[in-house]
This record gives C-alpha cells, structure tokens and sequence, in this order.
C-alpha cells in the first residue's frame, strides 16, 4: 500500500523523523523553561556564563540538541555503554566544544572551554534522562549517569592535555640551568 506514490517503509521512516523532531522540540522548550531568569526549582547547576552560552546555542544550534537526543538513543540501545558507543560521545563533545569556540561574543581560553563543555554536556544528558526525555530503567539510571559523565571527564581530559603541556623551545633547552 502507498500514498502519493510512497512506500510504507518511506512513511514509517518520515513518522519517525516527526516524532523524533517533536522530542528534540521538547528538548529544546524543556530547556527554554528551565534557564528562565527567577526559575529557582530547577536541578540545573550551571554558571551564569554557562547558562548564557546555552541560550547562545539555543538560538544558533538549535540541531545540536537533537543531535544528543539521537546519539543517546542510540547509545542506550542495548542499555549499556561500551566501546561502541565512545566515538558517539566523543563527536557530541568535539561538536559542542566547536560550537563554543565559535561564540565570539564570550571568550573563553581553552582549559575554560573545556570545562564549559564538560559542564553544559553532562548537564544536558542528565536533564534528558531526568525528565524521562531518554528513557532509562531507575535501577540503571544512577550508572548510566555516573559513567557517562566519566566518560565525559575523561575525554575533556585529554581535550584539554595539549592545552596543560608546555614543551620548552629548542633556545630554552639549550639556555637552561638542568
């Protein structure tokens, strides 16, 4: 059966990008709600500056939030996180970290941007599992929770090595006291 010339595998893909786009919706309205000035009740425990940056995000990206719905559907498939799953994270991270740098009105060094988006990232994955937005057995939420933000502190981790190591120039080992 079709309609208007299309295949049922092609309408059951179309309804699922619907629904899809209409979560991300949620996402993005849940998020609106949430960072309004006077909005105290909320688990949000971001910075001025990091709250700043997500509206910033919000207005500019705002596909950058369906993108980590969809990629934690898809890390939570088989209800564990494993290797599959790290360059999953690791592109959500390198996306928001180039967002980031990307938002010329806030400056921010490197180890600071890292930090932001540790900070916005594991706040964001946590409100979507929060809010039942991604959905996750409660006796498997904790884990979930605390692994993925390993994950994420282990990644923004090696992000921000270059940024800590300072090599000394080939005048400075020559000049040096050692």
């Amino acid at each position: 059966m079709s309609v208007e010339g299309k295949s049922e595998e092609i309408l059951i893909e179309e309804v699922k990008n619907v629904v899809v786009n209409l979560e991300a919706l949620s996402l993005i309205e849940l998020l609106k709600k949430k960072l309004e000035v006077g909005v105290k009740d909320n688990k949000l425990t971001l910075s001025d500056e990091e709250v700043v940056i997500i509206i910033k995000l919000l207005d500019g990206s705002p596909s950058y939030f369906n993108d980590i719905e969809k990629t934690l559907v898809e890390i939570i498939k088989d209800n564990k996180i494993d290797s599959t799953d790290i360059p999953n994270i690791i592109a959500l991270i390198q996306k928001l970290y180039e967002l980031i740098y990307n938002i010329k009105v806030i400056k921010l060094d490197g180890k600071k941007r890292c930090e932001v988006c540790a900070s916005i990232l594991k706040c964001l994955i946590h409100l979507l599992v929060e809010e039942r937005i991604i959905k996750i057995d409660d006796e498997q939420k904790t884990k979930f929770l605390n692994d993925v933000d390993k994950l994420i502190d282990s990644f923004i981790g090696l992000l921000r090595l270059p940024k800590e190591l300072k090599t000394k120039n080939c005048l400075q080992t020559i000049f040096s006291n050692k």
